[in-house]
């Protein structure tokens, strides 16, 4: 009797149902209390990945972002673009890393802990794009984003070909392929 006092109740049974099913109740109320544009179920939501490089907003295309990683130390690369920090290796594939900021032309900012490497779909392969703090995916209707004012075409913002506007915010829209395209020179 004394031994049955000291004996631990037994675990309940693992329920991996319950658990996949709560999964979707918190992802559900995560998206009823998220701040989505009325689309009267009509059009498509398209996510874009919202971040800092220089002070400045930008986003890209949710669709291109593989992942968001931590920096770390990457290999540097003779002769290589000034924006190209180096190379570093990532779950079995080496991954070129670029400075956005550097690319962009801003000012460059020092490191931080809340720096992160995004890393994009470039063709067959992948790039890491370093950049100073990583927000939040924006869903957004395509017909939400604005085209660039005039005035701003064929500038520093050639790498840029729209604006969305988030909570009173204006998030300039990459164009990731110019962006990885090393033959293309910030004017």
């Amino acid at each position: 009797m004394v031994f049955d006092l000291l004996r631990t109740p037994p675990a309940p049974p693992f329920d991996p149902l319950g658990v996949i099913l709560a999964g979707r109740e918190a992802v559900a109320a995560a998206l009823e209390a998220a701040d989505l544009p009325e689309s009267g179920g009509k059009e498509k939501l398209t996510g874009f990945l919202w971040f800092t490089v220089g002070g400045e907003n930008y986003a890209v295309e949710n669709q291109r972002v593989k992942e968001v990683i931590l920096p770390r130390r990457v290999t540097p690369v003779p002769r290589a673009p000034e924006a190209m920090t180096g190379i570093l290796s990532h779950r079995g594939a080496i991954i070129g890393v670029m400075d956005l900021s550097a690319r962009l032309g801003l000012e460059e900012t020092l490191a931080s802990a809340l720096q992160r490497i995004i890393v994009v779909r470039m063709g067959e392969g992948l790039c890491g794009l370093l950049v100073n703090r990583v927000g939040r995916v924006i869903m957004r209707p395509i017909t939400a984003v604005e085209p660039l004012p005039k005035e701003l075409q064929g500038t520093e913002y050639e790498f840029v070909f729209g604006i969305i506007r988030y909570k009173g915010a204006q998030l300039l829209l990459l164009d990731l392929d110019k962006i990885l395209d090393l033959g293309v020179r910030p004017t």
